[in-house]
């Protein structure tokens, strides 16, 4: 959990190519929404356990 907040910069992975495939651009586009809508994101784990991503948003900024 350390480098959690590493997982939204762009390009970062925490895992090698073979291992998951992808650019690392998914978590930091996420972020960049939820905030541009005045929410929060962040996420929680364990190792050998697994991990969640949460978010919040206004209630007045869902519809937009």
């Amino acid at each position: 959990m350390k480098f959690s907040e590493n997982l939204f910069g762009m390009f970062q992975r925490m895992h090698s190519v073979d291992d998951y495939e992808g650019s690392g651009l998914g978590l930091a586009l996420v972020k960049k929404m939820i905030e541009s809508l005045g929410g929060k994101v962040w996420i929680t784990g364990e190792v050998g356990k697994g991990a969640c991503t949460y978010f919040t948003l206004n209630q007045e900024d869902i519809l937009k």
